[in-house]
Parts: structure tokens; C-alpha cells; sequence
């Protein structure tokens, strides 16, 4: 058989310390982190921070 390779990419928020105890938030930080993860090349973990969401196209 042949070789298969994968990749993962992840974002990451800390509840409650990135949202204000507001989980919805917190998803939706997470959610930006992976965008930048993706963006930044892939197979990667990348953590929010606050000046993403200033940037984040949404």
C-alpha cells in the first residue's frame, strides 16, 4: 500500500481568561486562531490573541 500523510491545525482559547466567561466567545476566538494556523501554512497550533480579533475578517 501506499503512504498517506496528514496534516492538523489548531486554534486555540482559554475559557474564561480570553472571553469573559462567555463560551459562545471563546469558540468564536478559537475558531480565528485556526484561520491564522491555516493561513500561517498549515500543521500548526496557534493560540488566540486579542489583536487577531481586531484583524479577523469576519
Amino acid at each position: 500500500g501506499g503512504v498517506m500523510s496528514k496534516t492538523v491545525s489548531v486554534g486555540v482559547s482559554e475559557f474564561p481568561k480570553d472571553c469573559e466567561g462567555k463560551l459562545w466567545q471563546c469558540i468564536k476566538f478559537a475558531d480565528v486562531a485556526l484561520y491564522r494556523a491555516k493561513e500561517e501554512g498549515r500543521n500548526r497550533v496557534v493560540r488566540f490573541l486579542p489583536e487577531m480579533w481586531k484583524t479577523a475578517e469576519y
